[in-house]
């Protein structure tokens, strides 16, 4: 069973025309339409009216460089790359549920410097590192150290059709691994300049858009394959055929089609009916030239991470989230707030949280698939010390079950989620 962790977090409202400290790095929406934003300074949250700003925390550290999907047999959950190893935290339409932190010290994770994620059709977790190919199985480490079957160089980005893994490397070009259900990974291969159409052998990142084409975002310009013929298939696109920028990041395509390309100088549309670009640069309203990645909205809008916040595009115009530089925010370990005794409990419990200021306080119970089991306080409170019962009942006044449950305690701009255990 999946270990579960208490998450003691700080929430940070931050007005529309905010953002959090640091470069934007990451950008992922939800099934909710929530969007997630990885940071220098954390993980940040937005539901289209407030910001809520995570920090960084000793599961969830800052230094974000990578946002991934996964639907578990828990339930949707994030993977969070960062410079300090690769965070899981599981979420709702609510925030984060519970989240678990994977280093060198913890797991067989090849290095604790995560550049790229990848989750595949089978639920395999893929970790581009600069030390190779780390490969998480259900719950079986293993890897592919660079200079075996994939180039002796840092892995830089990832991407996958069917059975095929793509790494993107720092200056080796691009590595092609088969995955085999009875012998593993087999079948490598390279994609290397001169022997095929790369505009660079530095692959920032790997895209497989809805034809199955691959994508390669390189230093020197974009390039598309279009067969899995290695010497042949291949276009280039650089700043010769109308891209803003030859340093490309991140490449997305829309529903229409089009592909978007984030680079050091702003973003490149194209459109491959008409074989036309349409760029966008601060000019055309971005908040910065450098784009780090690209994310669509459930009402099919753009979001893209930016090296000083974060810009939404509708179609027609930008609307920019700019850093804030929030600075001197204590933790929530510093007034002891959240306790909760007895725990595990039988019959009742105790809570005890701490309110900086006047305001609401909302504290409610969540089962572990992040369904509301109760609304335990839901009031105006003075600051100080506020004492509460939880007599383990749910909404229709029926004791819970014995299980897990995440009690949520909001205060103001504080956020504090804890874990109990109810026995029968």
């Amino acid at each position: 069973m999946k270990n579960i962790y208490t998450i003691i977090v700080l929430i940070m409202m931050v007005s529309p025309t905010l953002f959090s400290q640091g470069t934007v790095k990451a950008v992922f929406v939800d099934e909710h339409g929530m969007k997630w934003f990885g940071t220098d300074g954390g993980l940040v949250r937005f539901d289209g009216n407030d910001w809520i700003d995570y920090g960084s925390h000793a599961k969830i550290p800052d230094h974000i460089s990578d946002i991934e999907y996964q639907f578990s047999d828990y339930g949707p959950e994030m993977w969070i790359g960062s410079d300090k190893g690769v965070s899981v935290a599981a979420y709702n339409v609510d925030g984060i549920t519970y989240a678990t932190h994977y280093t060198m010290e913890n797991s067989g994770i090849l290095s604790d410097s995560i550049h790229d994620i990848l989750v595949d059709e089978n639920n395999i977790r893929y970790f581009a590192t600069p030390e190779g190919l780390g490969i998480f199985n259900s719950s079986t480490w293993s890897s592919i150290v660079r200079g075996t079957d994939i180039p002796d160089a840092a892995v830089l980005s990832l991407g996958t059709k069917n059975d095929t893994i793509y790494t993107g490397s720092d200056g080796k070009g691009v590595g092609r691994v088969i995955r085999d259900d009875l012998d593993g990974y087999t079948g490598a291969s390279y994609y290397e300049i001169p022997w095929v159409g790369l505009p660079s052998n530095t692959i920032n990142c790997v895209y497989i858009d809805s034809k199955g084409f691959q994508w390669y975002g390189t230093t020197e310009g974009a390039s598309r394959h279009k067969v899995q013929e290695a010497q042949q298939g291949w276009e280039a696109f650089t700043m010769d055929q109308g891209l803003v920028n030859r340093n490309v990041m991140a490449i997305l395509e829309d529903n229409d089609g089009d592909i978007w390309m984030g680079t050091e100088g702003g973003i490149s549309r194209y459109n491959p009916a008409e074989a036309q670009f349409i760029n966008y640069t601060m000019g055309d309203g971005l908040p910065d030239s450098v784009i780090y990645d690209i994310a669509i909205d459930t009402d099919q809008t753009l979001w893209f991470a930016t090296g000083k916040g974060v810009s939404h595009f509708d179609g027609a115009s930008f609307t920019n989230y700019l850093i804030s530089g929030i600075e001197n925010v204590s933790t929530l370990q510093d007034h002891e707030s959240g306790k909760i005794y007895p725990n595990p409990a039988t019959n009742e419990i105790h809570l005890t949280c701490y309110s900086k200021q006047n305001g609401f306080v909302t504290i409610a119970a969540f089962d572990l698939s992040g369904k509301k089991i109760e609304t335990i306080y839901n009031s105006y409170a003075p600051s100080g010390e506020l004492r509460v019962t939880w007599d383990l009942n749910d909404s229709n006044g029926d004791p819970v079950p014995a299980g897990i449950y995440m009690i949520s305690i909001k205060s103001g701009s504080l956020l504090n989620t804890q874990k109990v255990v109810v026995i029968r």
